[in-house]
């Protein structure tokens, strides 16, 4: 808790970055495409002792 709060455009660069990509596709695939390529491609961060991970961002409390 003592970590100073973020902001990241990670997941926000990745999906912008799809969608730019496959601008020719419906929009229902294109979202669902994005969130893929988010999910493929965001780091992973898992902190020593943690048994749920997940994380909204690259650094402890960022988003």
């Amino acid at each position: 808790m003592d970590a100073q709060p973020t902001i990241s455009a990670e997941r926000a660069r990745l999906f912008t970055e799809y969608l730019r990509e496959h601008e020719d596709q419906p929009t229902v695939l294109r979202l669902a495409g994005a969130f893929a390529h988010v999910l493929r491609n965001m780091t992973v961060r898992i902190e020593p002792g943690e048994i749920i991970v997940g994380n909204m961002g690259p650094t402890p409390r960022s988003c």
